[in-house]
């Protein structure tokens, strides 16, 4: 008994099971605008709220829970219900992620990292980034994401920034430390829109954007071609690759550059 009490497996189950009843009180406490419910419906509707949950994040489609899925799901003794009526949980499920993102960077400094393409039928994202106040870790955030069915202009982007920032997370400007995304112009243009009223933010560039396009505009013409020549000689010659072999240590077995 005593091995068992003290074995990994019986310390990560109670761990586990401590864990389970603030988890169901968060839960209770997003459906808590619903009416009044019995303990019973209140246990079934956290059960159906863990579920759609569950298969949101696994990316899994809610017209699956049938059939033989349903009925291992059920086994525990909850019942489920059809795709329309679980579906009607997910904007709780929003509302409850909204507020522990809220929660996770209360009181402290952000920076946003956003992608603007203006290309259609891509994505675009933002991004919270802040530093945990207990593990002092840099954690990151989805907090919007979208397709885009047209190409979007600064203005579009700005709206969709500010609107995510002041009315779903509700930040006070100031503690926006920063915005940072690529060199596209719509991003820069967006970034200027929003400048007055996010004063104490700066805008970053994203380093590997900007050291790619310094790339393209370099001209290398002497490396250019002493790699093409390199390169020819490495593929032809089983001769120059030993004696590469012999003087580095390192046997070259493809190209080292690709020509220019």
């Amino acid at each position: 008994m005593t091995v068992h009490i003290n074995s990994g497996k019986h310390i990560a189950a109670k761990e586990k099971l401590a864990a389970k009843a603030p988890r169901e009180a968060e839960i209770a406490d997003a459906l808590s605008h619903h009416k009044a419910m019995t303990e019973r419906k209140r246990r079934r509707t956290i059960f159906r709220f863990r579920v759609v949950k569950t298969f949101i994040s696994a990316g899994i489609a809610l017209n699956k829970v049938r059939g033989a899925v349903r009925e291992l799901l059920e086994e525990g003794g909850e019942r489920l219900t059809d795709r329309s009526h679980l579906a009607a949980l997910i904007p709780d499920i929003l509302q409850n992620e909204w507020r522990k993102v809220t929660a996770d960077v209360s009181g402290g400094f952000v920076s946003i990292i956003f992608d603007g393409s203006c290309v259609s039928a891509e994505a675009y994202v933002i991004i919270l980034r802040f530093i945990d106040a207990l593990s002092l870790r840099v954690q990151q955030r989805i907090v919007n994401l979208r397709l885009l069915a047209k190409s979007v202009d600064q203005d579009d982007l700005a709206r969709v920034l500010s609107e995510t920032l002041s009315l779903v997370l509700r930040l006070e400007p100031g503690r926006v430390a920063a915005f940072i995304h690529d060199a596209a112009n719509v991003n820069g243009a967006a970034y200027n829109v929003l400048k007055p009223l996010y004063t104490a933010s700066a805008s970053i560039d994203c380093l590997s954007h900007a050291c790619d396009n310094v790339g393209k505009k370099a001209v290398y013409g002497v490396l250019d071609d002493f790699f093409s020549d390199f390169n020819h000689v490495m593929v032809t010659s089983p001769k120059a690759r030993m004696l590469w072999r012999d003087l580095i240590g390192v046997f070259v077995k493809r190209q080292v550059c690709a020509n220019a």
